[in-house]
């Protein structure tokens, strides 16, 4: 692995897909680990080059949008302790939608990841939401999944 050259990934899939990597590290039971480095999406490749040194600064715009989202996985699963202790119902939609649902007394988290790479639209009740956090824009009774995307809806 140390005779090729990594760089940054060059196109927004392999950000969006890591992105739901975090996501779903977060949305099922036990405790999150995070890699030094993918926070933000460091390349890598086979030991030696399997980590970089860790950069602090001049990260680029899709690395902080990654790490971005990253802190808000962290706070949101600080936050809500259906996240941390709750039940976990694991579904897969009729549209190919994997669906998590977390549970933990009165706190409830739904969580939807579309893996594919076209839209999906997610029909669930809105009306008792109270947070949410993901990408795709609010529909007319539900949501609209992009391509390689996830979004969590906290009740």
């Amino acid at each position: 692995g140390w005779t090729r050259e990594f760089g940054k990934p060059n196109h927004q899939e392999s950000y969006n897909k890591l992105a739901m990597l975090h996501a779903f590290n977060f949305a099922i039971p036990g405790i999150p680990v995070i890699y030094y480095g993918d926070e933000y999406g460091m390349p890598g490749a086979n030991d030696p080059d399997n980590r970089r040194q860790m950069l602090f600064e001049g990260l680029d715009e899709r690395e902080i949008d990654e790490k971005r989202q990253v802190t808000e996985l962290i706070r949101l699963r600080k936050n809500n302790l259906a996240l941390i202790y709750g039940t976990t119902e694991v579904t897969i939609l009729e549209n190919g939608v994997l669906h998590i649902h977390r549970k933990y007394f009165d706190n409830e988290v739904d969580i939807y990841f579309n893996n594919s790479n076209n839209n999906k639209t997610v029909e669930t009740d809105l009306t008792k939401v109270k947070e949410m956090f993901g990408e795709p824009p609010l529909g007319d009774g539900g949501i609209e999944l992009a391509p390689n995307s996830y979004y969590f809806l906290v009740k």
